[in-house]
């Protein structure tokens, strides 16, 4: 029961991963935005700019950096987008 289960999980995930197929020479560089932030953060954070929200970003560029995987050259941080140089050493590490 536990592995049908676990199949099922899989299978639905799988119909999640619209771009699983596309393939890619590196150097890469990849954008991150972030998904409805201005209504998210609208009434909890400062704005125009947010020191605790800044560094929430900055902490989430640290932790990819460190446990991602991959080798991240370059990081940067633009209101709530990321974008990663990511070099020819793409292979995952660790």
């Amino acid at each position: 029961m536990k592995s049908q289960n676990s199949e099922r999980v899989k299978d639905m995930g799988r119909g999640r991963e619209i771009y699983a197929e596309i393939k890619a020479i590196p150097p890469l560089v990849v954008r991150a935005d972030g998904r409805n932030f201005k209504r998210v953060l609208s009434d909890k954070f400062e704005k125009p700019y947010d020191e605790r929200f800044a560094k929430g970003m900055a902490e989430a560029v640290k932790n990819f950096f460190v446990s991602s995987g991959f080798d991240p050259k370059l990081a940067y941080i633009f209101s709530d987008e990321i974008t990663f140089f990511l070099s020819m050493s793409l292979l995952m590490v660790g």
